[in-house]
């Protein structure tokens, strides 16, 4: 299956470089979710909340490669704040933890992504 990279913005484009196997060509799906079939530089928009990614890379000196990672949208922050009554004048502050366990938006190791 691979890894699994969380996308930040959902409904952003990204753009995903396989580096380092230019004797190859690359085909990438779900085809629907990129905007070229083939190459070693796509734009992807995933549309679903889980998607499965392969690329299957054919013509190199070594074989064919194949390439899958799993993208995952990032969870919508929940805010929970207590009822509080505060009057013109009044100075209230707001103390913010944010707990997660991965950190979101890490990179693809030997793709790039922007």
């Amino acid at each position: 299956m691979g890894e699994t990279f969380v996308v930040c913005d959902p409904g952003d484009p990204i753009s995903i470089e396989v580096t380092g196997a230019d004797d190859y060509t690359f085909t990438w799906s779900p085809s629907d979710i990129f905007d070229v079939d083939t190459g070693t530089l796509v734009t992807a928009n995933p549309t679903a909340p889980t998607t499965l990614v392969t690329a299957l890379g054919e013509g190199g000196e070594c074989g064919d490669l194949l390439v899958e990672f799993t993208l995952i949208f990032a969870e919508e922050p929940v805010i929970e704040i207590a009822d509080t009554v505060i009057c013109g004048g009044d100075i209230i502050t707001l103390d913010l933890l944010a707990e997660a366990g991965d950190t979101p938006c890490e990179p693809i190791p030997f793709i790039n992504t922007t």
